[in-house]
């Protein structure tokens, strides 16, 4: 019997240690695997935080762009403005341009026909001046004569 003990109690240490080994063997697994969920849980979390912050730029940028949009908008609708504004004043001075052109015509056409119309005048009075000179000259041509016939 005490071979069957001594063999039973063999047994018992060496399944014993065989335990203790798939027990610590299973405990460095477990570490490992306790580890490993560790850094997948620290990953995640960065991950989870930087999408975090690139959901907050990605907002940010999109109220930037609403805000650029709107302020291109409103660029657009003054430029606009401004350049109906511009072209109503282009118009405007066109037409006095034109009502002053047709001032200047007038006056133009008023000033020829004022000198035609004096120099008509210039002229008949050198006609009449012409034939006066002429009256008087042949005046003094036939006194002349009759003084010279006197003495």
């Amino acid at each position: 019997m005490e071979k069957g003990e001594g063999s039973l109690f063999e047994g018992t240490l060496l399944a014993e240690k065989e335990i203790n080994e798939v027990s610590n063997t299973m405990s460095l697994k477990m570490q490992n695997l306790q580890n490993k969920g560790d850094d997948i849980g620290n990953v995640a979390g960065l991950s989870l935080d930087r999408q975090k912050l690139l959901l907050d730029g990605q907002s940010t940028a999109l109220e930037g762009l609403d805000f650029l949009t709107k302020f291109q908008s409103q660029a657009q609708e003054e430029s606009r403005s401004a350049l109906q504004n511009l072209v109503e004043f282009g118009q405007q001075q066109q037409e006095e341009l034109l009502q002053r052109h047709e001032q200047l015509q007038h006056a133009h056409d008023h000033l020829v026909e004022s000198s035609r119309h004096i120099l008509e005048a210039q002229d008949c009075d050198f006609v009449s001046l012409t034939k006066q000179n002429i009256v008087f000259i042949s005046f003094l041509i036939v006194t002349s004569f009759f003084r010279t016939e006197n003495i």
